[in-house]
């Protein structure tokens, strides 16, 4: 019995009436799915002829293979799955001249439709390597440049992306200025001349909607189930998702600050509290032990700074003169400061104005004391992770956070929420090691770059913990600072 031939330009041919820019659309499928199989490394290799995709991913047995990457119409994708569907094999497999995947214990190669399965040794992902055909216009520097300018509008921390053995980094990394329940959107005050809202799904770039005379960096991070709000090939939204995106497209196209106007709800109050110089400290205190050329003397003095704060002045008179002498010309430099701004974010809350009782000038005890207290937890913190940026504190006056960080102007800043019920707790101890907690979380976003918990996010949460658990003063000298101090 004769079978029906099938080239692959008529693969190729469906796969660019489908999509706009079908170069650009392979590597989206190739990273999502790796991201899908749980891949943190990927390694995409363009080479004179076609290229190559590998993952550290779970990778697939055979009868999964077949099903998910060698049948026609055929799809395991999950809930929460950031590639696209079944068709998206065309243009990762079927549209070109020939391909192989390697996945755990199965090699495939194959021909269009045609295709042998073998065993062979394990491999600890996925490889899928393909052949162009002829007419896929490939040029391997434009497929690079495609590659790292879709790349560049995604934003994924947690995976590890390499174009040609070279490691890519240049993500669009934004704060979050807006949140609705389907989705948040993203933006900073750069001025730009693109003019496009970028889509995107768990970090991943989807696609693009453009905005006249936008002039600014804005992303859309959706939330939900990817299979029930995107139309099959990821260009496009569906259902109630497509009516709430036009209409906030709309808002937007009328009033290009309405996509801020939440962000932008804060009281900036001058010269309220100091800059945390950490670096100018440090920088100061390596000038300072450099200038001591006794190595009793200088071993005398790295002895005390090793000592806990709480615990120095109990062996501060051991010290010997010239010792003493040098210990508090440091201590000294350890207290400059420059006076900077005490941040009130009244984003996510029923107030248009800061209340009198969390205003620096007119706050009583109580709300001053959590104020210094984060203060006093940060900047301990910081200096045990080795922390040396300048930050900023103040207050989020959220409905739901309890406590942000942020980075304004090349300043991060961190927020404490004063009326949030875990840092007003009954028992003294209790409401201290929740500030402590809070501290240690966004530090880590502030270690992280950004504002997700992802897989990275956990990792650097824990090892903030774990370094200041060990090395911390104690909650008693926190609290001891926080009264001495001023905000």
């Amino acid at each position: 019995m004769a079978t029906v031939n099938v080239p692959p330009s008529y693969f190729l041919k469906s796969v660019k009436n489908e999509y706009y820019d079908y170069q650009t659309r392979l590597v989206q499928e190739l990273v999502s799915n790796s991201i899908d199989a749980g891949a943190t490394e990927i390694a995409i290799n363009f080479t004179d002829t076609g290229y190559e995709c590998i993952d550290n991913g779970r990778g697939m047995t055979r009868e999964r293979m077949v099903e998910a990457m060698l049948t026609m119409g055929g799809s395991v994708k999950q809930e929460g799955s950031v590639g696209g569907f079944g068709n998206a094999k065309l243009i990762v497999i079927f549209a070109h001249k020939n391909f192989q995947i390697h996945s755990l214990n199965t090699l495939a190669k194959g021909e269009v439709l045609s295709y042998e399965l073998f065993d062979t040794e394990h491999f600890n992902g996925t490889k899928i390597s393909c052949e162009f055909a002829t007419d896929f216009r490939y040029e391997k520097e434009e497929m690079v440049r495609k590659t790292k300018n879709f790349l560049g509008k995604c934003f994924l921390s947690d995976t590890y992306i390499s174009i040609n053995g070279k490691l890519f980094t240049d993500y669009t990394f934004l704060p979050i200025t807006r949140q609705e329940d389907w989705g948040d959107l993203l933006t900073n005050k750069d001025k730009t001349t693109n003019c496009c809202v970028k889509v995107r799904f768990n970090g991943v770039f989807m696609f693009e909607k453009w905005i006249p005379d936008l002039n600014r960096n804005v992303v859309f991070e959706v939330r939900g189930n990817p299979i029930e709000v995107f139309t099959q090939n990821r260009d496009g939204f569906k259902g109630q998702m497509a009516k709430n995106f036009d209409g906030l497209m709309a808002e937007i196209a009328v009033d290009k600050s309405s996509f801020s106007r939440q962000g932008l709800r804060k009281l900036v109050i001058k010269g309220k509290t100091p800059y945390i110089q950490l670096k100018e400290f440090a920088e100061k205190l390596q000038e300072k032990l450099a200038e001591v050329y006794d190595d009793f003397i200088l071993q005398e003095i790295q002895a005390f700074l090793a000592v806990p704060e709480n615990q120095r002045e109990l062996v501060k008179n051991n010290l010997s003169a010239q010792s003493l002498r040098i210990v508090d010309e440091i201590l000294a430099e350890g207290k400059s400061s420059a006076e900077t701004d005490f941040i009130i974010d009244l984003a996510d809350s029923d107030h248009t104005d800061c209340p009198p009782k969390f205003h620096p000038d007119t706050m009583g005890k109580k709300y001053k004391f959590i104020a210094g207290l984060w203060k006093q937890m940060l900047i301990e913190l910081m200096k045990i992770d080795k922390c040396s940026d300048k930050f900023q504190i103040g207050f989020t006056l959220s409905s739901e956070a309890e406590a942000i960080y942020k980075r304004e102007d090349g300043i991060a800043q961190f927020l404490i929420n004063p009326i949030n019920e875990k840092h007003n707790a009954e028992n003294k101890n209790e409401k201290y090691w929740n500030i402590f907690v809070a501290a240690c979380h966004e530090l880590s976003h502030f270690k992280n770059y950004q504002s997700g918990h992802g897989e990275n996010f956990s990792k650097i949460n824990a090892e903030v913990v774990a370094k200041a658990l060990t090395n911390f003063p104690g909650v008693t000298e926190m609290v001891k600072r926080a009264k001495a101090g001023n905000l």
